[in-house]
This record gives C-alpha cells, sequence and structure tokens, in this order.
C-alpha cells in the first residue's frame, strides 16, 4: 500500500495512463480529424445540389405584390379597368389627358412550369448525382488514407516502445559485463584496456537509450496530432496481433478486385460520367424550350386587394437561331475536360494496378525477412552463450563478449522491424485492394 501512495505521489501519469487501442486511436481521428471534417461538408453541399437541379424540373410558384401612383394617362385608364373601377361619365366629363393620381395596388400568384427544355434539366440532374457519388467516394478514400495515416503512426509508436525495451535489454547486459570485467580486473584476471573498452560500450548503450526514447516521443506526438489531442496526453499503447499468414490469392484476383473496390477508381469514374452530362447539358441549350405560364393578378386602391382581378396563361417557345458560337465553345469546353478526365482514370488504373503489385511483393519480402530475422536471433541468442562462457573461462577477450552482445542487439532489432514491416505490408495491401483496414 505504502509503495502505491508513493508511485502516486512521484509519477501520477503511470497510474492515470489508458490503455489506448488501435481502434480507439482510428475512432478518435475519424471523429476529429479536420480534412475528413472538410470532406463531409463537401458531401453535404454536393446532396444540396443535386437537390437544386431536380427542383428545375418542379413548377415554380410565387406570390408577389406592389404600389403604383402615377398620372400617366394610358397607366391611369387600365388602372381603372384593371380596378373594375372605369366610370365612362367621370371619363368624359374630365380632361383625359390630365388625369389625377391613381393609386394602384398589385397583388399576383404565377405559377411556371418548364415543358421541355432540350435535355437540360435531365442533364443537369444526372451531373449533379454523379458529382454527389464522386464526391462520396471521394470521402471513403479520404476516411481510408486516415486510417492508414493513424494505423502507421500507431504501429510507429509501438515499434518505438519496442526499441526502448530492447535498448533498456541491450543496456543491461553490458552493464553485467561491464561488472564482470571489473571484478576481472581487480583480481588481476584481465588488463585495464578491456575494462575500458567494455565501459565504452555502455557509454553507447546510453547514448543509445536517449536516441530511442527521444524518437518514443515523438512517434507518440504525430499520433497524438492525427487524433486530434494534446501532445502530452498520457496513454499506453495496446499489442497488435500480427495476422494469421496465409497464401496470398492469384495477382489476377487481386488486380480485378482492386479495379472494382477502389474509391479514387470509383470518384474518377463518377466525375467522367458527370462531365459527359454537362456536355449533354450545354448541347441541349441549342434545341427549342417549352414553358407553361399561369398568373392569376389583383388591382386595388387598398393592399391585397381583390376588386379587381384577371387570370393569363401563355405557353412560350424559344429557339436559339444564333449565340455568336458561345454555346460551340462551352460544349468544346466541356468535351475537353471529359476527356481530360478520361486520360486520367485511365492513368489512375495503371497505379492501382502497380499499387497491388507493390503491395503484394512488401507481404512477401516482410514474410521472408521475419523467418530470416528469427533465426538470426536464435542463432545470436546461442552465440552470445557461447562466448560468454569461453570469456569467463579466459580463452576469448571483452571485444569478443562486446561484439556478440551487439550482434544479439542488432539481430532483434532486425526481427522486430522485420515483424512490424509485416504488420503495416498486410494493411497497405488491403488499401490497395480498396478493403475496410
Amino acid at each position: 500500500m505504502r509503495r502505491t501512495w508513493i508511485l502516486a505521489i512521484v509519477f501520477p501519469a503511470l497510474l492515470s495512463a489508458q490503455t489506448l487501442t488501435l481502434d480507439d486511436a482510428v475512432q478518435k481521428a475519424m471523429e476529429h480529424n479536420a480534412m475528413l471534417k472538410a470532406e463531409e461538408a463537401r458531401v453535404t453541399g454536393a446532396v444540396a445540389q443535386e437537390k437544386e437541379a431536380r427542383s428545375y424540373l418542379l413548377p415554380q410558384v410565387e406570390a408577389s405584390s406592389g404600389f403604383v401612383r402615377t398620372d400617366q394617362p394610358a397607366s391611369v385608364f387600365a388602372m381603372k379597368l384593371n380596378q373594375k373601377a372605369f366610370d365612362m361619365n367621370a371619363f368624359f366629363s374630365a380632361d383625359p389627358n390630365n388625369p389625377a393620381y391613381l393609386n394602384t395596388y398589385l397583388t399576383s400568384i404565377s405559377f411556371t412550369l418548364p415543358l421541355y427544355t432540350g435535355g437540360q434539366v435531365r442533364a443537369g440532374m444526372a451531373a449533379a448525382r454523379e458529382q454527389k457519388e464522386a464526391f462520396q467516394q471521394e470521402l471513403q478514400k479520404k476516411r481510408q488514407e486516415t486510417l492508414s495515416q493513424v494505423t502507421r503512426a500507431y504501429l510507429g509508436v509501438l515499434l518505438a516502445k519496442e526499441y526502448v525495451s530492447l535498448a533498456e535489454k541491450a543496456h543491461d547486459t553490458v552493464a553485467q559485463h561491464v561488472k564482470m570485467a571489473r571484478d576481472y580486473f581487480e583480481t588481476g584476471m584481465i588488463v585495464e584496456s578491456d575494462l575500458l573498452r567494455a565501459k565504452l560500450e555502455l557509454a553507447k548503450m546510453d547514448d543509445q537509450l536517449i536516441r530511442v526514447g527521444n524518437a518514443e516521443k515523438t512517434a507518440r506526438t504525430g499520433l497524438a496530432i492525427l487524433m486530434c489531442e494534446p501532445p502530452e496526453s498520457v496513454w499506453e499503447p495496446a499489442s497488435v496481433e500480427p495476422p494469421a499468414s496465409a497464401p496470398l490469392p492469384p495477382e489476377a484476383e487481386d488486380i480485378t478486385l482492386a479495379l472494382a473496390s477502389r474509391p479514387d477508381l470509383k470518384f474518377a469514374e463518377h466525375m467522367e460520367n458527370a462531365l459527359a452530362q454537362d456536355v449533354n447539358r450545354i448541347t441541349g441549350q441549342r434545341l427549342p424550350q417549352v414553358g407553361l405560364s399561369i398568373t392569376q393578378e389583383w388591382y386595388d386602391k387598398d393592399f391585397l386587394g381583390t376588386h379587381g382581378d384577371s387570370a393569363t396563361a401563355m405557353v412560350g417557345l424559344k429557339i436559339p437561331l444564333f449565340t455568336g458560337g458561345r454555346i460551340t465553345a462551352q460544349a468544346a469546353q466541356a468535351r475537353a475536360r471529359k476527356d481530360e478526365m478520361t486520360q486520367m482514370r485511365a492513368a489512375l488504373k495503371d497505379g492501382v494496378v502497380m499499387d497491388v503489385r507493390r503491395s503484394r511483393y512488401a507481404i512477401e519480402e516482410a514474410s521472408a525477412r521475419v523467418g530470416v530475422a528469427r533465426d538470426n536471433e536464435d542463432t545470436a541468442v546461442k552465440n552470445l552463450s557461447i562466448v560468454e562462457e569461453r570469456y569467463k573461462k579466459g580463452i576469448l577477450k571483452m571485444t569478443d563478449l562486446l561484439d556478440a552482445d551487439t550482434a544479439l542487439s542488432e539481430a532483434r532489432t532486425r526481427l522486430l522491424s522485420a515483424q512490424f514491416d509485416y504488420l503495416q505490408a498486410e494493411r497497405d495491401y488491403r488499401l490497395a485492394l480498396g478493403k475496410e483496414m
């Protein structure tokens, strides 16, 4: 109990640290990442844009009201007729060329409906829909990229932490050998240079501990930034189990899956379709347009009065005969944008094939390295044991013992690096296929 209180006073962070799993880190990043929020806002805007495009196909109803005060003879005559307040006797008894001022309130409700627009509205709706789908795929791509960044940073923290542990073990081993050398020197079994050589090696281990400790702090800071948390946040990463080793499917199957699943390819496909629909929208401006308009109006001397009323229905036809080449130029620009996206999509497919192959090669390489590094570690452990025994018997020198220490430390470092490279390669492979990790 006393020891717990001492730890709580001296090292409060040790008691307050919480375990952070990879899923926890990913969730934090997904909830707070500013770039993801920007992409989500972009999708929201695209959804609204699709609704706007659809609205042009629906009837438009407007209400308006206005006030007119005039003594213009023709207008006074017309307004009195519209108010249904025209008096023939008053008209002939007064001077019609100099009428008195007349106040008129005009209230109207209008209904307009496009009957035929040359396909412009339909094409605009299709383009907006394809663009919305494209932005949703772009959001999915950003999510996968964020997940990959967080996974890489999380594994980086684990790797840095393991490097610290390896450095501490190597330091303890060399420290024991320094103690052994000191005892042998005091009994006259070795010369002082062997003791000094061991001390120099221990100093190198001290330096290594400082460097790997700083690397761990840097890795933790990078992960905290991705999670949008303060760099001083206290947490301990949970270990990540390596996936079960299994043979990869045929390369052709992976490439087919990636070409069908990658969100960046789907983004390019939807954008190409959207640009093609934009070409249709622009070329539709060359065709006739037909619309229906119905207006109900009320005229009165009082606001919102309905004493005089009239209704008008009209079907309008609009035919563009000459636009100075504007439509042709706009259509050419739209086709160029569409062709540009077509070529970019083709290049992106080649890049996807390269990503799949590169990720497969990385898994195969990392798997082979793990096997080799594990054998090397076993060999280094046996070698150190043999060298220690021969050193104790005076057959080998301190430099031989320190070389064996270094060899074991390097073998363990290579094994650890290969294991984490395999973890990252497996996740990169899933990302290359367009799978959720």
